[in-house]
């Protein structure tokens, strides 16, 4: 009876070893995708990094901007206009309808306001400020 332990023992050893040799060359594969993924993950964001002009902190206090998450919307579904000093936004795509509408402060310039649609999706409205508000005036407003 102690003999048979011993096989069932030594045959579990091999079953093991047969599985391990069998799955581990496929855990090594699946661990080289990943690195892979993460490295081309971080080249992409390395071009993304490159091709953004960054603005540093006295320049972003220039503008004013709204962002919207437009990444369910193709780009040719996404309508802005600008009126007056309202900006809409509609953006339809099969059963999904947004209609969006953005009052531009007193302080912007409208003529040079920008629109920018990122390959994420994130489409950015922004514009310059012309005259800076004191907080007694932003009482009246």
């Amino acid at each position: 009876m102690s003999g048979q332990k011993n096989n069932w023992r030594l045959s579990s050893s091999q079953v093991f070893e047969r599985l391990q040799s069998e799955y581990e060359p496929r855990v090594n594969q699946l661990e080289n995708d990943v690195y892979e993924c993460c490295r081309i993950l971080n080249n992409v964001k390395k071009a993304e990094d490159s091709a953004t002009i960054w603005k540093n902190h006295r320049e972003m206090e220039k503008y004013v901007s709204w962002e919207l998450d437009m990444r369910d919307f193709p780009m040719e579904n996404i309508c802005i206009q600008l009126k007056d000093k309202h900006v809409f936004v509609r953006a339809y795509y099969k059963n999904l309808d947004i209609n969006r509408e953005i009052l531009m402060p007193q302080n912007v310039d409208i003529s040079r306001i920008t629109a920018i649609l990122t390959h994420r999706g994130i489409l950015t409205i922004s514009a310059p400020i012309v005259v800076l508000i004191s907080d007694d005036q932003k009482l009246w407003l």
